[in-house]
């Protein structure tokens, strides 16, 4: 399965719409997009990239929830020269509620579902950032 994420960069967000095939199924918000290899903790979105798609336990919500990554070792995500571990995909409706992941803003369960499905189907799921 491949999710595309489509941004628009603002001077202070980031907002995207996620897709599958020609299906759009929400948009998200994220922290600013800052130049290559510049990364700010909890204030910078991820790079544009290739990502692969987990569902796992976060400790902080304590619950399971996707998580991106592209480094399978750590399962941190490691592009442009920047690490970034813990990148979620929540809920929220500000970018102070971010500190990097990606806010969804559509019907999360229904996501979740249906990258639970095809993990659990042995599908691999990637998700595409990249520009609108």
């Amino acid at each position: 399965m491949i999710i595309l994420h489509k941004r628009t960069y603002q001077t202070d967000k980031t907002i995207g719409v996620i897709q599958i095939g020609d299906e759009v199924l929400g948009v998200t918000l994220e922290d600013i997009g800052r130049p290559f290899g510049i990364k700010i903790p909890k204030e910078t979105c991820i790079p544009e990239g290739e990502y692969q798609v987990a569902v796992t336990m976060s400790t902080r919500f304590g619950r399971e929830m996707l998580l991106l990554y592209s480094n399978p070792k750590d399962r941190s995500c490691d592009l442009a020269g920047c690490t970034y571990t813990g990148i979620r995909v929540h809920k929220g409706t500000k970018t102070e509620h971010t500190e990097g992941c990606v806010l969804y803003q559509g019907d999360l369960p229904a996501l979740e579902k249906l990258i639970s499905d095809a993990i659990a189907a042995g599908d691999k799921v990637t998700w595409i950032i990249g520009r609108a």
